[in-house]
């Protein structure tokens, strides 16, 4: 498991990461800290939500379906992957019964990681779905 944050001091948010073997894992609530505004507002314009609406159900865990998209490679200058052996691992998640999916790369080597846009059309349900756990 690790521990995922975003922003510092006042504005941090924090949420687990736990991948139980290559093809599931889940997101865990991390109690204490400040509201996620910041966070949920970047992510909304990141994944280009056209209607961000959180969800009211709050749970502690938010399992996912992962798909690894090929071995660890580099990350290019201009922000994609490819171009041979490195420390950056891109997959695709799948959340709420599969009605949202997303882009998850990171870097275990930098402690690197981020969510990018898979279309636009997940978006909110993206949000939703990660605004059960992150909160």
């Amino acid at each position: 498991m690790s521990v995922a944050s975003y922003g510092d001091g006042d504005n941090q948010t924090k949420f687990a990461i736990e991948l139980q073997s290559e093809a599931r894992g889940r997101f865990r609530h991390v109690a204490g800290g400040p509201r996620p505004t910041r966070f949920i507002s970047e992510l909304g314009k990141a994944l280009e939500a056209s209607d961000p609406r959180l969800s009211d159900a709050k749970q502690d865990t938010l399992a996912f379906d992962i798909a690894f998209l090929g071995p660890p490679t580099t990350r290019s200058p201009g922000g994609g992957f490819g171009g041979g052996p490195g420390d950056w691992y891109t997959t695709k998640i799948f959340l709420g019964k599969d009605q949202a999916e997303v882009y998850f790369n990171f870097n275990l080597v930098s402690g690197e990681a981020e969510f990018s846009i898979k279309d636009e059309s997940y978006g909110d349900a993206v949000l939703s779905e990660l605004s059960k756990v992150i909160w």
